[in-house]
């Protein structure tokens, strides 16, 4: 099972500076990300995905896609470019991302799993959201 990935200096050197404490991608980068790490991968490792990502990864995405009401194809740009996604990913500067076709598949992958995924990364969805919570209206979603 893949280990936790810690932020890399420079994402970490640039949220630290960049991000105020209580921007909801540090918040889930310094504290959640790990936690849904050890929670979710064991539940989600079945779940094949593009290289340098788990499936803890793509839940996340999926959780910003969601909360952002983004396309799959927007929310695969926002992972390559948007650095407060790459901040709460624990990912480095230059990771590639994955594709909007990625995000689809494991989603399907989520859905007809047996037994079934799809309540696992509702739970996870909902944990991701919370940071969230009273910030609608403001530009950080």
């Amino acid at each position: 099972m893949p280990m936790l990935r810690p932020l890399p200096p420079d994402i970490l050197a640039w949220g630290q500076h960049i991000l105020a404490e209580d921007n909801p991608f540090r918040a889930i980068g310094d504290v959640l990300y790990p936690l849904l790490h050890s929670h979710y991968l064991p539940i989600f490792q079945a779940i094949p995905t593009p290289v340098q990502l788990t499936a803890v990864d793509l839940a996340v995405v999926v959780a910003f896609q969601t909360i952002e009401g983004l396309t799959a194809g927007r929310a695969a740009e926002r992972l390559r470019a948007d650095l407060s996604w790459k901040y709460a990913l624990h990912l480095p500067l230059d990771h590639a991302g994955c594709t909007g076709r990625d995000l689809k598949t494991f989603c399907k992958r989520i859905a007809v799993h047996r037994p079934p995924l799809s309540s696992h990364l509702d739970a996870l969805v909902l944990a991701v959201r919370q940071p969230f919570v009273g910030l609608a209206g403001s530009s950080t979603i």
